[in-house]
């Protein structure tokens, strides 16, 4: 019960942020990957995370050369909340978790 109150709560507050990074420099992993989608094409692909439980979004260009909007030093097993819009860095994807 606790998750799917987390879960809702998220996704009304990135339904209520969606803006946010249209307007500003801040974003996070899946409204980056989504507005990278929209604008270059590609694809968006989810992976687990090893910050949080949730997962984190990359973009595939279509070289498919993967990129990701991150956060640096972002300890392992952070609040959902710090993921929710922060000023982040675009760089390679470096490894999928296993």
């Amino acid at each position: 019960m606790k998750k799917k109150i987390i879960t809702a709560w998220m996704l009304f507050l990135w339904t209520f942020a969606f803006f946010i990074p249209i307007f500003t420099q801040y974003s996070n992993c899946w409204y980056w990957s989504i507005w990278k989608k929209i604008t270059k094409g590609g694809r968006v692909i989810p992976i687990p995370s090893k910050r949080w439980g949730g997962h984190h979004w990359i973009w595939e260009d279509k070289d498919k050369v993967q990129w990701e909007y991150t956060l640096k030093g972002l300890p392992p097993y952070s609040p959902w909340w710090k993921m929710v819009v922060y000023k982040g860095f675009v760089r390679r994807f470096r490894v999928i978790n296993k």
